[in-house]
């Protein structure tokens, strides 16, 4: 079932990432490159701390997926396209975090670039929605490639939104990279099997250094990354697994969709920021804040920043779980991704109502 190859690639992802992430933690320091400024709407952390853990996963997944050939022919397989494909959002990712001066607007065109390159060279794109009358309107070539730029550019940046507490993005995407894994082991689809397998090790590796104390963070570089290797992993499952619901895709990246498009709707509506402007009134910055008013937060196991990312983590992963043992089924996939949305206005409403912003009417 499992080649030694990819055994040994699997445990050489893990090494890699483990390895890399160290090797920079020591060079970020030492030469302060790459270091993150405590500045900021978002910034939670007093430390110099480096944010070029992406570069960690990116390496190590690229050359444990270039290593292991899926196919005897020629040319380049699928998983190593989306590799290539993913490097202009990449590498303007990784431009931001070693010198802090790239602009959200020429992020954005390189994922806009990434995107049009997964789409017409790798033909990953929207296919199916299983939404009466959308589907219609996908056989028309051009709104196709529309909405799946759309799709692709927005979850790409999604990911990075929710990039600012220890392990959040990465225990988000891990998640995501687990369940459709699995979902591709027991279609048969051995190749993104492999791929998934490998970067959810990155991550874990990662992970080791980032939580709790985050002796390295992901930085744009590695979120784009893990947004644009998530949503194309997800997009290709639909495609080549024609019993999976589009709805169970949703609802495995249903954390950062919700919160990046209840941003954008609240910015919009108090037209106080740009609605692609940073600010603190994010989900997970809500639970920092409302920790840090708990008068005994002394006695938490852990520092604050640390517990963010599993308390989204406990309404998240249920909802993966069960999406994915009725990865088939419409009706509870739908009732699911519902229960989720609520459970997003409802918590967030709550902690709005207690966390006290100057300048920032709740809503």
């Amino acid at each position: 079932m499992f080649s030694r190859l990819e055994l040994c690639s699997a445990a050489l992802s893990f090494v890699l990432t483990f390895l890399f992430s160290w090797a920079l933690i020591r060079l970020s320091k030492r030469h302060r490159i790459g270091i993150d400024s405590d500045k900021g709407e978002q910034k939670v952390h007093t430390d110099l701390t480096p944010r070029i853990g992406g570069l960690a996963i990116f390496l190590s997944s690229a050359l444990t997926i270039s290593i292991n050939k899926w196919h005897e022919s020629g040319y380049l397989s699928t998983s190593e396209l989306i590799i290539i494909c993913a490097l202009p959002v990449y590498i303007l990712g990784t431009a931001e975090d070693l010198t802090q001066r790239v602009s959200i607007q020429l992020r954005m065109l390189g994922a806009l670039v990434s995107s049009l390159m997964v789409i017409f060279i790798v033909n990953i794109n929207v296919i199916r929605t299983d939404f009466p009358g959308v589907d219609e309107l996908l056989h028309f070539p051009i709104i196709m490639i529309l909405i799946s730029i759309l799709v692709i550019v927005g979850f790409t940046n999604a990911m990075n939104i929710i990039d600012g507490f220890h392990g959040l993005a990465l225990t988000q995407a891990m998640s995501i990279l687990f369940f459709i894994g699995l979902s591709y082991f027991m279609a048969g689809d051995y190749e993104m099997w492999g791929v998934s397998k490998f970067v959810f090790l990155a991550c874990l590796s990662l992970l080791a250094w980032n939580w709790p104390r985050g002796l390295i963070f992901l930085g744009d570089g590695g979120a784009y990354f893990l947004g644009f290797l998530c949503v194309c992993l997800g997009l290709h499952l639909l495609k080549s697994t024609l019993t999976v619901s589009p709805v169970f895709v949703i609802n495995l990246g249903l954390y950062p969709l919700l919160d990046t498009l209840y941003s954008m709707f609240r910015r919009k509506i108090n037209r106080t920021l740009s609605i692609t402007k940073a600010d603190s009134l994010h989900l997970h910055s809500l639970i920092y804040k409302s920790l840090n008013q708990y008068p005994d937060k002394h006695k938490l196991r852990l520092n604050v920043n640390a517990c963010v990312c599993f308390l989204i983590l406990g309404v998240t992963l249920p909802i993966c779980i069960v999406s994915y043992l009725n990865r088939s089924d419409d009706l509870i996939l739908f009732s699911l991704f519902l229960s989720g949305c609520f459970s997003y206005l409802f918590i967030y409403r709550y902690l709005r109502s207690k966390v006290h912003i100057d300048g920032n009417p709740p809503i």
